[in-house]
């Protein structure tokens, strides 16, 4: 295997070409972050898939380490219901990924063909999957896109789970778009809807280290750059008994900045669901989000009442100005690598048709 550092345009199709130790027969489809080709592994006589970055991945150095990152630690996965990862490589400027090659449709296209499961075959779907994801997030490793088209299905029936290599958020980071993970610290285990109240939750904090919170620290640790609360109460964990999980110092700055080392932009969850609007004024509640740590408030039911709110609260000193120039530091910042603040870009209104 040749390793370099260029790259290559390769959004045509690379049917036919050959890379190190594989000849692609056939590309099988393409994605934003990588075309998909069936081919040949001419040492072993065995077909793989093979996985080529699309040019908008390679402009991302970043994403090309974290790319590298998540297949060498998806690779160790050795279990029958998870699409096996062979290599990961570059050749002549080609970033790919060699990995099984599974000879079956993926879950939904199965369905579609097959119509509606019972219960036998429903269970057993589920089992598969339940299994395979098991065994990943005992190695620390969290698939973040499950869904039908990233489960395939072998002509024996056998699903299996793929696409661990090619990671969500990195994809939507590599072509300029901001990931939000969602809904810190963990919104699964829920009996109560919080757009219609808040939901309370009695896990302990052992229990959300070893559940809840696995998924948000691999999102962490593969370098998300927006993180969404949620409107729960966790009794348990909390100081404060009955605050919402977006409210809560002890929640945001406490587990996610401090423990988890999150330093980018934390979100809140719409402020108008009743999770919020049922205990706290539209400013009440900014304001003690801004104390917890978030920095950008989604969808207040009143924004006038709560800029007016806010202001007072300035004024009286209950909160200060430095936690406030904190957030809008990290938002221009936002602002400034999304090329927001390039005036090249920027388009005159007096321009723009009615």
């Amino acid at each position: 295997m040749q390793n370099q550092s260029a790259t290559t345009s390769l959004d045509h199709d690379l049917s036919g070409r050959t890379l190190g130790g594989y000849r692609l027969l056939r590309r099988l489809g393409s994605g934003g972050m990588a075309d998909v080709y069936v081919a040949e592994q001419t040492s072993l006589q065995r077909w793989v898939a093979i996985k080529v970055l699309r040019s908008a991945t390679l402009a991302h150095p970043e994403a090309l380490d974290r790319f590298a990152q998540e297949a060498r630690a998806a690779a160790a996965l050795v279990h029958g219901n998870i699409v096996q990862i062979h290599e990961v490589g570059c050749f002549d400027g080609v970033h790919f990924l060699a990995e099984e090659f599974v000879a079956g449709p993926t879950l939904r296209v199965w369905l579609k063909e097959r119509g509606p499961l019972g219960p036998a075959g429903v269970l057993s779907v589920l089992t598969q999957v339940g299994s395979a994801l098991d065994r990943a997030v005992a190695a620390g490793v969290v698939h973040r896109d499950i869904k039908p088209e990233n489960l395939l299905v072998t002509p024996r029936g056998e699903v299996k789970v793929a696409d661990f290599g090619l990671a969500f958020i990195q994809g939507i980071q590599s072509v300029g778009l901001v990931a939000t993970a969602k809904h810190f610290p963990g919104h699964g285990d829920t009996e109560t809807d919080s757009h219609l109240d808040l939901p309370v939750v009695q896990h302990s904090y052992d229990r959300l280290d070893s559940v809840e919170l696995v998924p948000f620290i691999s999102a962490v640790n593969g370098g998300v750059r927006s993180i969404m609360s949620a409107h729960i109460s966790f009794p348990n964990v909390s100081n404060i008994d009955g605050i919402p999980g977006t409210l809560d110092k002890n929640i945001l700055t406490d587990i996610l900045r401090d423990s988890l080392g999150f330093k980018d932009m934390i979100v809140t969850d719409g402020l108008g669901m009743k999770g919020i609007t049922n205990h706290y004024s539209p400013g009440k509640a900014v304001i003690e989000a801004l104390r917890a740590g978030a920095d950008l408030m989604l969808m207040s039911p009143d924004v006038t009442t709560a800029i007016n709110e806010v202001e007072q609260a300035l004024a009286e000193g209950t909160i200060e100005i430095d936690r406030i120039n904190e957030s809008v530091r990290k938002l221009l910042q936002w602002k400034k690598d999304h090329g927001l603040l390039d005036t090249k870009q920027q388009i005159d209104i007096a321009e723009l048709s009615e």
